[in-house]
């Protein structure tokens, strides 16, 4: 188990944020899922990176970014495969792995690796993430490679185009069955692939997203990119040497570590502009990720912890 100071977890303000003690538990506790993460890649000799705001947190904070409340890595997806196929056997009994092949109705590109599936007082649980009852997560993105025949990377990424846009039309509250059929059959006759029509159509369509956005291999390509990402952002790639061994260094992130990429300055200029080291107040979804869990917490318990 990592340790922390005492001081560690009262609350604090950071560049003008006040981060609460439970926030302070979150994030200890998931260093402590992190930390299982990166005993497995060691054990098999896999390599993942700090990523988005964990990245952007290390080189700017040497730490969480104050107003961020998860924790974010990537792994190519050769590396990511054979994590997720170690993962399954080697993670702590009650973590679980949450990806679009394991669970029936995940619906999202991004593999999460949970501590628990249910907010828990068992005080072992309690003391090994350092008195947070929440389940604790953290989020891998998955890299994956673009061939390096430009005929093939444009329709590699038109077909993801329009599977992923077809997401947004197929559950418009306004269109019918027949439409979405009709949709549906447009895209199998495109992609060459069948959907399952007795899996909930979003997660039938992220997977063949999925699917499709990881055909090419290491040996197929010289570039990586978030396919989600890439449809919306069409700069949005990056040479695979950049995410190698020998070009992460380890960086100050609280009191441990996290693999940087040594170009962290063209990456972190991609993903949030020329001005990244300078703080900027920013929540992409609902602060703090547990809010909900609160309810339930309080529901079962009678209170909400602080």
């Amino acid at each position: 188990m990592l340790n922390f100071s005492e001081e560690f977890f009262q609350t604090q303000v950071r560049e003008g944020f006040e981060v609460k003690s439970m926030m302070k538990k979150a994030w200890a506790g998931q260093l402590e899922v992190l930390e299982e993460i990166r005993k497995i890649c060691a054990r098999h000799d896999l390599t993942w990176f700090a990523d988005y705001g964990t990245m952007l947190g290390a080189v700017r904070h040497r730490g969480f970014i104050p107003w961020d409340d998860d924790m974010d890595i990537g792994m190519t997806r050769d590396h990511l495969n054979a994590f997720v196929r170690y993962a399954k056997e080697e993670l702590p009994q009650g973590y679980k792995i949450l990806a679009m092949d394991l669970e029936p109705e995940y619906d999202s590109l991004i593999i999460r690796v949970v501590n628990g599936t249910e907010v828990s007082m068992n005080l072992e649980r309690l003391e090994k993430y350092h008195g947070c009852p929440y389940v604790l997560g953290v989020d891998i993105f998955p890299y994956d490679y673009l061939s390096r025949n430009q005929e093939e990377r444009e329709l590699h990424l038109q077909l993801m185009e329009i599977i992923l846009r077809a997401v947004d039309t197929i559950t418009a509250p306004e269109i019918s069955k027949e439409e979405v059929e009709a949709y549906l059959s447009q895209v199998e006759e495109l992609t060459g692939c069948t959907i399952d029509r007795n899996k909930p159509l979003t997660v039938a369509m992220i997977g063949l997203a999925e699917k499709l956005g990881s055909i090419y291999g290491p040996e197929d390509g010289d570039e990586v990119t978030g396919i989600w990402r890439i449809i919306l952002q069409k700069n949005y790639s990056f040479p695979k040497e950049w995410f190698a061994k020998e070009n992460l260094v380890e960086m100050p992130f609280e009191n441990v570590t996290v693999p940087v990429s040594k170009f962290f300055d063209p990456i972190l200029t991609l993903k949030y502009g020329s001005n990244y080291m300078t703080p900027k107040m920013v929540m992409d979804h609902d602060y703090p990720f547990y809010k909900g869990q609160e309810e339930i917490f309080k529901n079962i318990y009678g209170y909400i912890p602080e």
